[in-house]
């Protein structure tokens, strides 16, 4: 069961690569910061944390050259977990916070129901 999991995961991982090398290719800088965070999800989920703040550090780059809000906010909320996970309580909650005040402006310019992935009462 467990091989077969991993296996799914891999072939997902390596399709993530190859639409990533196509937005590349396109120059379609939203498809390459929701690869990048794809990517950095599927890193920090097998633990390669390196990879996964290389891949989210690049897609907060991105977001913020392109100013993306909503994109600068789902990468800082990543950034967020990385930096919990490593125990950097100041910098987790300085991206959450930041994430959280984002996803609000985002939504209410696109005038939908606000809908952070972090909790406000942590922040």
């Amino acid at each position: 069961m467990f091989f077969f999991q991993e296996n799914k995961f891999k072939k997902s991982y390596n399709q993530v690569k190859k639409t990533y090398n196509e937005a590349l290719k396109n120059k379609d800088t939203i498809h390459i910061i929701k690869n990048l965070l794809a990517m950095g999800v599927y890193q920090r989920t097998h633990l390669n944390y390196g990879n996964a703040f290389n891949h989210t550090g690049n897609a907060l780059f991105l977001a913020e050259q392109f100013k993306d809000t909503l994109l600068i906010a789902k990468a800082l909320d990543e950034n967020g977990v990385l930096n919990y996970l490593y125990k950097q309580d100041e910098l987790a909650g300085a991206s959450f916070k930041k994430a959280h005040l984002l996803y609000k402006k985002a939504y209410k310019k696109r005038g939908l129901r606000q809908k952070s992935y972090t909790n406000p009462i942590i922040i």
